[in-house]
């Protein structure tokens, strides 16, 4: 009798510890938003991490960091913009832009071409097209 209520006892503080453990993020977009949180980490270890698995999600990531450019934390706003840039500027995205649907998407990608000048080179046929 005793050895069982025990056991159930035993179970019980198992299932509540398991309860009160946080749940891996399954959720793409939960996963993208708590690594904007920790681009304003007071850790310098965090805040990297963050910032190289966003630059690794890419373009899956550029909706965010860009909603962070409106974050009341100067770090983030910082980071998100230097991530913006790194993932967002490269030629090949900002000529896959110029398809866009979204016509301020394409003057947007159209825009950064510009200012990279001759770095932008390759993108001068498509925007012939255009």
């Amino acid at each position: 009798m005793r050895l069982a209520t025990l056991t159930i006892l035993a179970g019980c503080l198992v299932a509540l510890a398991a309860a009160r453990e946080p749940k891996p993020t399954t959720d793409p977009d939960r996963k993208i938003e708590q690594l904007i949180e920790q681009l304003g980490s007071s850790k310098f270890r965090v805040r990297e991490a963050a910032a190289k698995e966003l630059l690794v999600l890419g373009k899956r990531a550029i909706p965010a960091l860009r909603k962070a450019l409106q974050s009341t934390d100067p770090d983030v706003r910082l980071r998100a913009q230097l991530l913006l840039n790194q993932i967002g500027s490269g030629v090949p995205n900002l000529i896959e832009e110029l398809a866009d649907k979204d016509p301020k998407v394409r003057q947007v990608a159209a825009q950064k071409l510009e200012s990279l000048g001759d770095k932008a080179l390759s993108a001068v046929p498509i925007l012939v097209k255009g």
